[in-house]
């Protein structure tokens, strides 16, 4: 994936119709810049083509994890539950630990499979089971 850069983010979204911000964290806020001047299926239109356009320059690997139509103001109503708010809007955020582990972790699953598949073919010429020579041996 693409690095997460308010930059990175600004060449792919522009400024034109957004306004970007940055947090401390890494993570890039992306508001449209008029919302008042959209109406509710112009407002999805451009979160969804904005955040495919995201998932195709490699910034975010699914547009559902960047879309956002509201917010938690933290608060809660008289029965204790959350209060939202609507404001459409995309998030660009950093890969958590986790989810750089778990990629990790494919990378290596992967890379165990091709020596495990080299080890099998080694043990077998080794064993006198096969006329294979090592250069034949494929990972």
């Amino acid at each position: 994936m693409a690095e997460i850069t308010l930059e990175n983010v600004s060449a792919v979204v522009g400024t034109d119709g957004f306004t970007l911000k940055r947090f401390p964290n890494g993570n890039v806020q992306v508001m449209i810049k008029d919302l008042g001047s959209l109406g509710p299926y112009d407002q999805c239109k451009v979160l969804i083509t904005t955040a495919d356009k995201l998932v195709a320059a490699g910034l975010i690997a699914n547009a559902n994890d960047a879309v956002r139509l509201s917010w938690n103001t933290g608060k809660k109503d008289s029965e204790g539950n959350d209060i939202w708010r609507p404001y459409p809007q995309l998030w660009v955020n950093k890969p958590t630990v986790a989810q750089k582990n778990t990629e990790e972790v494919s990378e290596l699953r992967n890379e165990f499979k091709q020596l495990t598949g080299m080890f099998t073919q080694l043990t077998a010429m080794l064993q006198g089971n096969t006329e294979q020579s090592v250069d034949n041996i494929k990972p």
